[in-house]
């Protein structure tokens, strides 16, 4: 997976390109590193060209997560389409996070 990241006004805005799977673990740390080294209050993932998200990164996104509620820092994910929204509303992960309408 890549991702493109940028950090604007107090928000961490993370777009997500390709396929997101466990072996992009990498990005938990990313985070963690972004948040402990400025003042973050809302972490942004945009899903609008994330073609598919397997249960290990479904398990990465609940520790952002996590780890985003014990910081009181807000996260918000948009444009979820395709297999990925599909994924989101079988296992109910709409309902775990703040999601953006398209």
């Amino acid at each position: 997976m890549r991702s493109e990241t940028s950090f604007e006004n107090n928000i961490y805005h993370i777009k997500l390109l390709g396929h997101f799977t466990n072996q992009d673990r990498d990005l938990l740390r990313e985070i963690d590193n972004a948040v402990k080294n400025n003042h973050i209050e809302t972490i942004k993932f945009d899903f609008s060209e994330l073609k598919f998200i397997d249960t290990g990164a479904v398990g990465i996104l609940l520790l952002i997560r996590d780890m985003a509620q014990e910081r009181d820092i807000a996260v918000e994910v948009s444009n979820i389409q395709g297999e990925v929204k599909t994924i989101f509303e079988k296992s109910e992960l709409l309902r775990m996070f703040n999601v953006i309408a398209d």
